[in-house]
């Protein structure tokens, strides 16, 4: 995805422009890696964003209802990866402290320009935070949630807030995964069924499919008639 967004902004001023003005949006920050990819791979290439946002409950991901793992007969909440309370920064961190684990977050990343937003998507995607916090239309939106909930709630968030537009990218880490259950093998599809919800519910129209392991990535062309909130 970098080396399409990077490709792009160097035959195409308008679109470097546009980029230039747009955001980031990291949904599942965890121990900050991937934002700290952006961070690098875009310096590295003089391509030039806005600012990064970083949305997560640092408290790991929330309990969700169960969802069978395709091929293995169980379901998601009996693999131990998907409980709730898994992916807990502060304990990767070992920072219990919300302020010091955020301080560490802004220096392994090294941004100047992150703002972060605390809490369970369910609460903390507001329809005023996006105007509240002057947030740019998306240049990238990366969904790390690795649960259908929280996908469906950040993409959802997005389009009624007009932040996804013509030109945004939108990358998922798992959207096809291979998970072990007792013994057994399945694949989950949590968020690719995320992103097929949204794209049915507001019309929206992607590029085609790029994969990257069980992840995958998309270009937004158009949206359909989605009212914004604000």
């Amino acid at each position: 995805m970098l080396r399409v967004i990077v490709e792009r902004c160097r035959r195409d001023p308008v679109f470097a422009a546009q980029a230039s003005e747009r955001d980031i949006y990291q949904f599942g920050v965890y121990t900050g890696r991937s934002m700290l990819q952006y961070v690098l791979g875009f310096n590295q290439t003089g391509v030039a964003f806005g600012k990064m946002w970083g949305f997560d409950s640092f408290e790991g991901i929330p309990k969700v209802a169960s969802r069978t793992a395709a091929g293995s007969g169980e379901t998601l909440a009996a693999a131990s990866v998907y409980q709730a309370g898994t992916f807990n920064a502060a304990e990767a961190l070992g920072l219990y402290s919300y302020s010091a684990l955020i301080q560490q977050l802004n220096e392994y990343i090294g941004y100047p320009s992150i703002g972060w937003i605390r809490g369970f998507f369910s609460t903390s995607l507001t329809n005023d935070l996006a105007q509240h916090r002057r947030m740019a239309p998306a240049l990238v939106v990366d969904i790390d949630t690795d649960i259908f909930e929280s996908a469906y709630q950040a993409l959802d968030w997005l389009v009624r807030n007009g932040l996804i537009r013509p030109g945004t990218f939108v990358g998922y880490d798992e959207y096809q995964q291979n998970v072990h259950i007792n013994g057994s093998k399945g694949v989950m599809h949590a968020e690719r069924d995320a992103h097929d919800a949204i794209m049915k519910k507001h019309g929206i129209k992607f590029g085609p499919i790029h994969r990257n392991g069980q992840g995958a990535w998309f270009e937004v062309l158009s949206l359909g008639s989605t009212k914004a909130v604000r």
